[in-house]
């Protein structure tokens, strides 16, 4: 922003606000992560988040497609903080295998940089030196945090902690090297359900609301449902619709995530037909009448 020979440090004028350098339109994978932006993945455990998310960071490593969305190839870093290296590792393979994508590929190989289990904290000096040399050794365009809750030490449910790690600690670091962040976060667990009634699950991102004013994209994950509830770059008529996507296995032993667009994709997924309504707007008797069509009589 070019300098305001009237204006005060800190302080930003008329003149100021009428010079500020509009907002990037770039997207590494449009329009779920931006260029230099923060989006967040936030479900449930089991929904699928982080096997969705690792899939997200193959795909634009590769260049490759990602649930049909083409993405750009950049360097990408996966620091992984959320449970055994070994299963984090298995689901890499699976999903390489998936797509069809040697270990060795060229564009694999120099773009997607796995972080191993180290203790990395955001909010500590001396994990954050090594994590400062990581970040220059590998020039990433974008770091996945895979999850939150693992790379600070701070009390979640503070606006005033979790504002500083979002806005001043992720931020900063993005700034001073230029990526974007893609973080997978964990939703409340739901209450006890009454004796004889079934769970009750509760949409809400765990821990103090600055987390989700802080970022610029988020994203909600339910097992087989992805959905975009907030994207401050673009219109709202351009976000994407809700997704539905599934497991499938690929030869010889790999795995591959895939939209499901067709009915019985749903069922085979084990919906239900009410579930079916939701995720397509068609009425029950609309769905009844597709998997049970009337045999015509012969005359």
């Amino acid at each position: 922003m070019p300098d305001n020979p009237n204006g005060s440090p800190g302080v930003l004028t008329m003149w100021d606000l009428d010079n500020l350098p509009e907002l990037s339109s770039e997207f590494h994978c449009y329009p779920w992560v931006a260029h230099e932006g923060m989006t967040i993945f936030g479900g449930s455990g089991g929904s699928g988040k982080s096997f969705l998310c690792l899939d997200l960071a193959i795909a634009i490593a590769s260049g490759q497609q990602w649930l049909n969305y083409p993405t750009t190839p950049v360097p990408i870093l996966y620091i992984f903080e959320d449970g055994p290296e070994v299963r984090e590792l298995n689901r890499y393979r699976q999903l390489t295998q998936g797509r069809g994508l040697a270990v060795n590929a060229p564009l694999l190989k120099s773009n997607f940089h796995f972080c191993s289990p180290q203790g990395v904290r955001v909010d500590e000096k001396q994990t954050v030196d090594l994590l400062i040399h990581t970040l220059n050794e590998v020039q990433p365009k974008i770091v996945f945090w895979d999850a939150l809750v693992a790379i600070h030490g701070q009390d979640e449910n503070s606006n005033q902690f979790m504002g500083d790690i979002m806005r001043r600690k992720l931020r900063g670091l993005m700034r001073a090297f230029e990526f974007a962040s893609v973080i997978i976060h964990h939703y409340n667990k739901p209450p006890a359900a009454p004796k004889g009634s079934q769970r009750v699950t509760i949409d809400r991102l765990r821990g103090a609301s600055e987390i989700v004013n802080s970022v610029d994209i988020v994203c909600q994950v339910q097992p087989n449902r992805l959905e975009m509830i907030r994207n401050q770059l673009i219109p709202e008529d351009d976000w994407a619709a809700p997704i539905m996507f599934e497991r499938a296995p690929s030869k010889p032993s790999g795995v591959i995530l895939r939209l499901v667009e067709d009915l019985h994709g749903f069922r085979r997924m084990g919906l239900s037909v009410r579930q079916i309504a939701e995720a397509t707007g068609m009425s029950k008797s609309e769905i009844d009448r597709q998997f049970n069509p009337k045999t015509p009589d012969l005359k």
